[in-house]
């Protein structure tokens, strides 16, 4: 496991992630780490607009729907 880290941000940010972590009965910590898990980067955005147009471009030519199961 990697070490913590400090992140400085304004206090009032501070409050406000703390207090949607309460809301969902988690840390501030691993609220932090949950929204960094499935927060896209813009590398995974542009991986997932290749996709869907390769998929709309399959449903245009074959009628067919592609879906992925992302477990």
């Amino acid at each position: 496991m990697r070490p913590d880290v400090v992140v400085r941000i304004p206090e009032e940010a501070r409050d406000r992630l703390a207090a949607a972590a309460a809301g969902e009965g988690m840390s501030l910590r691993a609220y932090l780490v949950r929204l960094a898990a499935t927060l896209p980067v813009p590398q995974e955005g542009a991986v997932r607009a290749e996709s869907a147009d390769v998929a709309s471009g399959v449903k245009a030519a074959t009628g067919f729907l592609v879906i992925r199961n992302h477990l």
